[in-house]
C-alpha cells in the first residue's frame, strides 16, 4: 500500500525567524537541487544558487544573473565571495559533483590552502565532505540538511511498490546490506546490489546509476536483484545524503533487476509519486526498511517466489 502524494513533499520546512536568511544552495548533478530550489519558491524564502561548473548548470535555468554564480570547484574563492555578497547564511550541498583529477585543478589561493589543509589528498567523499563543511563554518556559514528544508523527503519504513521482495529477494537484502554498511565504514560507497548470493556491484566513486547499469551487465538469468542503498555509519546527515529517484527505478529496469531497499529514516525519496508509479508499471519493489528488518530472516510473510506454493 503505498501513500498518496502530498504537497508537504515539495513544502520547505518553515523557519521560526519570520524573514529566514538567504539559502545558499550549492548545486551539483541531478534532481535534488531543482527540487530544493521548487520548494523555495513555493514557499518564497529568498535563495541563490551556487553552481558547480559542468554538474549543477541545470538548476539555474530561468532565474536572473543576480540570483546564481557558476564556479569551478577548484574556485573556492569566487564561491565563497559569491555567497557572501548574496548574503547567503545557510548552506545546503545538494546533487552530485564529478571529482577532477588533481592535475586538471588549477586552484585559486582559498581552494590551494584547504588542499593543504587535507594533506594535498584526495581521499574519500566522506572525509572531503567534512573538510569542506569545517572550512564553511569557520567563514560564518550554518549547514543544512536537505531533509531540513524539503519536508516529507526521508524515507519511511513500509513498502513503495504493489510488489513486495520475495523470500530469496530478501536473502539478497540482507547480504547487500552488510556490504553496503562495510563499505561505509570505509568511506568507499552507500549501495549494493546482490543477485541470488552473488555480488554483482557495489558503489564507488562511478555513482548509483552507473553501479546499475554495470550490475545490468553482469546480471544472471533465473530473475532477482536488489539494490540497497544506506547511509555510512559514520555520515553527518547533512552532507551527500543517499537519494533515489525515477531514474533510479528506470535504471533498475534497464539492467533487468528485481528492485531496491533504501533505509528507512535515513536515505531521501525524491518525486515519490512518479517513483512508485514507474516501479508499478516495470513490476518492480522499492521498500524502506531499518537494519534490524533488513538483517532479519526471510518470514514466512515474504512473497514467494513465481510457481512457489506457501
Amino acid at each position: 500500500m503505498t501513500k498518496s502524494g502530498s504537497d508537504d513533499q515539495n513544502k520547505v520546512a518553515r523557519d521560526t525567524d519570520t524573514n529566514p536568511p538567504v539559502l545558499g544552495l550549492i548545486a551539483g548533478r541531478g534532481e535534488l537541487p531543482r527540487a530544493i530550489r521548487r520548494a523555495c519558491e513555493r514557499e518564497g524564502r529568498r535563495f541563490f544558487v551556487l553552481a558547480i561548473k559542468g554538474c549543477g548548470e541545470h538548476v539555474c535555468e530561468g532565474l536572473p544573473p543576480d540570483r546564481f554564480a557558476v564556479v569551478r570547484l577548484d574556485k573556492a574563492g569566487a564561491a565563497l565571495v559569491a555567497l557572501k555578497q548574496a548574503g547567503a547564511q545557510d548552506l545546503v550541498l545538494a546533487g552530485g559533483v564529478d571529482r577532477p583529477s588533481i592535475w586538471s585543478l588549477r586552484p585559486d589561493w582559498t581552494s590551494l590552502r584547504f588542499l593543504f589543509s587535507i594533506g594535498l589528498k584526495l581521499g574519500g567523499e566522506n572525509s572531503i565532505l567534512e573538510a569542506v563543511r569545517d572550512t564553511l563554518q569557520q567563514r560564518g556559514f550554518r549547514l543544512r540538511g536537505a531533509d531540513e528544508l524539503v519536508r516529507g523527503l526521508l524515507a519511511e519504513q513500509r513498502l513503495y511498490s504493489r510488489r513486495a521482495p520475495s523470500r530469496a529477494d530478501r536473502d539478497d537484502i540482507a547480504q547487500a546490506w552488510r556490504i553496503a554498511k562495510t563499505l561505509g565504514t570505509l568511506d568507499a560507497g552507500q549501495g549494493a546490489i546482490v543477485q541470488r548470493s552473488f555480488i554483482l556491484a557495489i558503489e564507488a566513486v562511478e555513482g548509483t546509476d552507473a553501479m546499475i547499469a554495470r550490475a545490468g551487465g553482469l546480471k544472471r538469468g533465473g530473475g532477482g536483484g536488489a539494490l540497497v542503498k544506506v547511509m555510512k555509519p559514520q555520515q553527518d546527515r547533512r552532507l551527500d545524503t543517499p537519494t533515489i529517484g525515477p531514474g533510479t527505478v528506470e535504471a533498475l529496469a534497464a539492467a533487468g533487476l528485481a528492485g531496491m531497499v533504501i533505509e528507512a529514516g535515513a536515505a531521501l525519496v525524491l518525486n515519490e509519486m512518479r517513483l512508485v508509479e514507474l516501479a508499478n508499471r516495470h513490476g518492480l519493489f522499492v521498500i524502506g526498511m531499518t537494519e534490524e528488518e533488513a538483517l532479519a530472516p526471510a518470514r514466512q510473510t515474504a512473497a514467494p517466489e513465481a510457481g512457489e506454493t506457501v
